[in-house]
């Protein structure tokens, strides 16, 4: 009978993220039982630190563990005994897994650039405040003055008005002739007569 030779998971490609873990079954359905073999681009897998192969009952299982991207490739699960061989492989790829400092010097600079925004908001409010603030107090200022002309003139004109009453011309009464006034030059020639006498 024809070896049927199975992964799991099942999958043509794979993608692990670094650091992370894998685990592969390779399960083969043959009698007498058959042997099985990892191997990585044509070469055979041997266990070690980070590459651990466990026999099952029905096949082998691989193990990778804290991937990096040396361990991308074509891995295949070989199967054979004395009716043949099979084999089924997938194509493992490393994900570069964002670390916890690239999160927080992410969430830093994103912390950062709000703020700033914050603080030019801000300045951008009060400087229309302060801009309403100066305008405001122009146009009171322009009223106080504009209060302050009229008073002036006001004032201009009643002066004026005082000084042309002052001016005008006087009447008969306020024209009292000198030789009029006790004392004065026709008092002083009747005198003058008297005595002669």
């Amino acid at each position: 009978a024809p070896i049927d030779v199975t992964l799991e998971p099942d999958q043509r490609e794979i993608t692990v993220d670094k650091n992370e873990d894998l685990k592969v079954r390779c399960s083969a359905k043959c009698f007498p039982k058959c042997d099985v073999t990892w191997g990585k681009d044509f070469q055979v897998l041997g266990s070690n630190d980070l590459i651990n192969l466990t026999e099952t009952v029905f096949g082998k299982d691989l193990k990778i563990v804290n991937i990096s991207s040396s361990y991308e490739g074509f891995y295949v699960c070989l199967v054979n005994n004395i009716h043949g061989e099979a084999k089924t492989g997938f194509t493992l790829s490393v994900r570069e897994s964002i670390s916890v400092k690239v999160v927080i010097g992410f969430v830093i600079v994103i912390a950062a650039i709000v703020i700033v925004m914050v603080f030019v908001i801000v300045f951008v409010i009060i400087v229309i405040v302060y801009k309403k603030y100066l305008n405001k107090k122009k146009k009171n200022d322009q009223h106080i003055r504009c209060l302050v002309e009229d008073s002036i003139y006001d004032t201009i004109d009643e002066s004026l008005i005082g000084t042309s009453r002052n001016d005008e011309p006087r009447t008969s009464r306020d024209h009292i002739s000198r030789n009029d006034v006790p004392g004065t030059s026709r008092d002083n020639n009747s005198r003058n007569s008297i005595q002669n006498m």
